[in-house]
């Protein structure tokens, strides 16, 4: 006892003070859904720098556009359930985890519409308790463990329609024993590292599926993600625009694939839903109905430039429901970045102190908002070289260049269209003469006969061969070290 009395005298004099977070719970107001609002807070005070608890219904928070919604920790979910959603806004758990669904009986729900969904530690759909989360929109940031269903007393669902996951770790039925689900649309799960072979049983035992089971998997490592392992799924019906797709607005419609009817004579038919709002929740969000009970594989639209659009297609045998898409795909009208070929790597050689080139780059470009201009520069060269080009304005995708010294030389062509630039690079590599640049290539064989390596077999060849004609240097005994 008289060792703590010291020890909480030093922190005394030191200034120190145990660190001592309060819990805030949501009590909500009839006024409004305003995380923000002191009056939604028990003793009317905001959990910024606390945890928070929202365990009520049927009102929760709910975070719009322009709003920020910060604690330290979030508790979401109790006996009768509790319910937040992001739609626009920022929400940011800054410290410690993010649980939904935290004691057994206890469940919580989460919808991230659009917007930004931050955990700065942990995020757990599914502690000990019931936990659905819809991931519909915007993107989610989680500082280290992404775990869905912790417990063995956990029912855990995570919806990932459009939303982008990235993680540090990511796991499913820590503990063994509960039931789990993320259903992926068209979302991404992206995670540090190569967690293919852990995520690859998931998929094995049916905790992990495509849009209701009716699409497929794709992952990969260190491909699309530097380091990261990366999960998304493949549309079921091959729609055109795809998700994340960015198309002109020379585009003048939309298409699918039906699929075949189960039963032979059945008739397939669909819905088709399209609009611009990012906030809408299930089923159509809120959406215009621009296909109802029709066969067709395609719908004629009219593209605004500079617009997002979210559409989705469900699809009926005989009226009955047998494909619902869940959440929308996203293209979008903004601007397509110019793609710039800077033509392939170049080997040359001095001849007279310099080694003069062709460069032949290529652009694409769909014209808007304006016609692209380009410009080439050097990003390295050997130290005191010099790079001449004609024509000296560098802006033409064809032109010569002089590099007057050996050694490796980049170059890069941009194209820029008024509001993106593309960008390519190519390394001309010079050397002192062109036997040295024939040497340096993958697949040079000495000549046979080439005694002095000088890439040719000529008399200085001869000349050494018969300097050393009938010598002999073979061992005549056995040789010890």
């Amino acid at each position: 006892m008289r060792k703590l009395a010291i020890i909480l005298a030093c922190f005394a004099i030191a200034g120190f003070s145990p660190s001592v977070f309060a819990y805030i719970q949501w009590s909500g107001s009839p006024v409004d859904t305003d995380w923000n609002n002191p009056e939604n807070w028990d003793g009317g005070v905001l959990p910024t720098n606390d945890k928070a608890g929202v365990k009520s219904e049927p009102v929760g928070p709910i975070i719009v556009e322009g709003d920020v919604a910060v604690c330290m920790q979030l508790t979401l979910g109790g006996v009768s359930g509790g319910t937040i959603r992001v739609a626009g806004g920022v929400f940011n758990v800054t410290n410690n985890s993010a649980i939904i669904g935290n004691a057994a009986g206890e469940n919580g729900t989460l919808i991230l519409n659009s917007g930004q969904f931050i955990a700065g530690g942990n995020f757990y759909a599914g502690l000990a308790g019931d936990a659905t989360v819809y991931f519909d929109g915007g993107t989610v940031s989680v500082g280290s463990v992404f775990g869905i269903g912790e417990r063995s007393t956990s029912t855990a669902a995570v919806y990932l329609g459009v939303s982008k996951v990235t993680c540090e770790t990511f796991r499913m039925d820590d503990r063994g024993g509960a039931t789990v689900l993320m259903d992926i649309a068209n979302g991404t799960l992206i995670v540090d590292g190569d967690e293919t072979a852990k995520i690859q049983t998931y998929i094995d035992n049916g905790w992990i599926i495509a849009f209701d089971g009716a699409g497929t998997l794709e992952m990969d490592y260190d491909v699309r993600n530097p380091e990261k392992t990366t999960l998304t799924a493949v549309h079921p019906l091959g729609i055109s625009p795809a998700n994340n797709q960015i198309v002109t607005v020379d585009v003048t419609a939309l298409t699918w694939n039906l699929p075949e009817p189960n039963q032979a004579g059945a008739v397939v038919t669909c819905d088709v839903y399209l609009g611009t709002d990012t906030n809408g929740h299930s089923p159509n969000y809120d959406y215009q109905k621009v296909v109802t009970n029709e066969s067709v594989e395609s719908y004629a639209v009219t593209l605004e430039p500079g617009k997002i659009y979210y559409w989705k297609v469900d699809v009926f045998e005989n009226g009955e429901l047998i494909f619902d898409a869940q959440v929308p795909s996203t293209f979008s009208t903004g601007n397509v970045v110019p793609t710039v070929n800077a033509g392939g790597d170049i080997t040359a050689w001095l001849i007279d102190g310099k080694a003069q080139l062709d460069l032949a780059g290529t652009v694409e470009d769909d014209g808007r908002p304006a016609p692209y201009t380009v410009k080439w520069t050097v990003t390295s060269q050997p130290e005191g070289s010099i790079v001449e080009f004609t024509p000296a304005s560098v802006d033409a995708e064809s032109l010569s260049v002089v590099c007057d010294s050996a050694g490796d030389y980049i170059l890069e062509l941009a194209a820029n269209d008024l509001s993106d630039t593309g960008t390519d690079t190519i390394t001309i590599h010079v050397f002192e003469n062109a036997c040295e640049a024939t040497k340096s290539l993958p697949n040079y064989v000495p000549l046979v006969g080439d005694l002095n390596a000088d890439c040719r077999v000529d008399d200085l060849d001869l000349a050494l061969l018969q300097e050393n004609w009938l010598k002999n240097i073979e061992l005549t005994s056995y040789y010890t070290e």
